[in-house]
């Protein structure tokens, strides 16, 4: 029985085990190798009508893999279940499953101009209450009562170098004032928020410059440091600007 705490959420399954594995949630151990790899059917992870499972080659050493993605629409109790290969000898040993935050939209690319949008639906929301509303009216990260929530974007650069940081957000009346972080590996930028007339009344914020020194994927992550009152902020967007 898995309990879920918030509204909904787009989860990566791992899964551990003990077992004869290749790339799966599997974490496996055997003295002796098998002759060649051999092919079986991975565990199958059902949750309601919700299915994943992945075929993998046996391995000589501890391995782990995703098994693919699900999303849970509301929080509560949620009974699962986990269908296994049949192993004559014993050696399938599961030692655990993990349920692990993912994005909800398209893979992050930077534009021929060099433009980079994080857009609200594309963020990996690591919380508790924080999380994406769909609404048309909305389409942001909402629900930002817990100072430790976390957003956190993946995203491809094909031109490194200096770029300007832009946070679009909302923030309610009386709610302003809080401090927020904007984290790039070990540069990390503040502003705080400000009464933007409504929580999905948005505002551009310039927050500071980060240099992205290489080519290929980055992290971004809006770490609140505080919460004044209600809630902390609502953010429909980031945007880097390149410099020069």
């Amino acid at each position: 029985m898995i309990r879920l705490l918030t509204l909904s959420a787009l989860l990566m399954l791992a899964l551990s085990s003990s077992c004869l594995s290749q790339e799966a949630v599997a974490k496996t151990e055997t003295e002796t190798a098998p002759a060649a790899p051999e092919e079986f059917t991975f565990p199958e992870f059902r949750l309601g009508d919700l299915s994943v499972k992945k075929s993998l080659l046996t391995a000589y050493r501890p391995t782990k893999t995703y098994l693919g993605t699900v999303y849970i629409a509301k929080p509560g109790d949620l009974p699962f279940s986990l269908l296994t290969p049949p192993t004559d000898d014993g050696t399938f040993t599961v030692e655990e499953i993990a349920l692990i935050p993912a994005p909800e939209g398209e893979k992050i690319l930077q534009s021929a101009e060099g433009n980079i949008t994080l857009l609200a639906k594309d963020a990996t929301t690591w919380s508790e209450n924080m999380r994406y509303e769909p609404k048309q009216e909305k389409n942001c990260l909402g629900y930002w009562t817990e100072p430790d929530d976390v957003a956190e974007w993946e995203f491809e650069v094909t031109k490194p170098g200096r770029y300007k940081v832009a946070v679009f957000h909302g923030c309610g009346s009386g709610n302003q004032g809080s401090e927020v972080a904007v984290k790039h590996g070990e540069q990390e930028l503040k502003f705080t928020t400000q009464d933007t007339g409504g929580f999905q009344n948005w505002k551009e914020v310039p927050v500071g410059e980060i240099e992205i020194k290489a080519a290929g994927t980055q992290r971004l992550i809006i770490d609140p440091q505080n919460k004044v009152k209600s809630a902390v902020l609502d953010v429909q967007k980031v945007v880097l600007t390149p410099l020069g």
